[in-house]
């Protein structure tokens, strides 16, 4: 089973479009700052990611908006690791409004692990993959499709 970690968040006006909905970019800094957070609750914040030499970058994102967030509204992210490969990481992710079941937007980022200095992808370490996925990854060793 992967870590969890959820982040709430109060849809503010400054980030909503002319209809009162928060605009695509909101969306993509919530699952950031969600993402960041969680590393960090795992032991990996960006102080031990500076002193390993590495950072992670976004490779792709989906977003599937099921329904919109508007100015005020209180949603919370929840997020997790949903697969590790020797250089990416699959992170998942699901929009609730605050005390409420139903999802209103689902979200999948594919990002890169860097060398700082050579901007090249570098190799995972097993104890990061074992800190957000105690467990045997499902499908590890099953190809993924390559990115377009």
């Amino acid at each position: 089973m992967p870590r969890t970690y959820v982040r709430s968040f109060q849809v503010r006006h400054y980030e909503c479009d002319a209809y009162g909905h928060l605009n695509h970019a909101g969306y993509l800094r919530y699952m950031q700052e969600a993402a960041f957070d969680a590393s960090a609750d795992a032991g990996y914040d960006m102080a031990r990611y500076h002193a390993m030499g590495n950072y992670w970058l976004v490779r792709d994102t989906e977003i599937e908006y099921r329904h919109p967030l508007c100015y005020q509204d209180e949603v919370q992210v929840k997020t997790w690791v949903a697969d590790f490969r020797r250089v990416r990481s699959l992170r998942a992710y699901e929009f609730r409004l605050a005390g409420q079941d139903e999802v209103v937007a689902r979200a999948e980022t594919d990002w890169a692990f860097v060398e700082r200095g050579s901007d090249r992808p570098a190799a995972i370490p097993a104890e990061m993959k074992a800190a957000f996925f105690p467990e045997e990854l499902p499908g590890a060793g099953l190809p993924r499709p390559r990115f377009p």
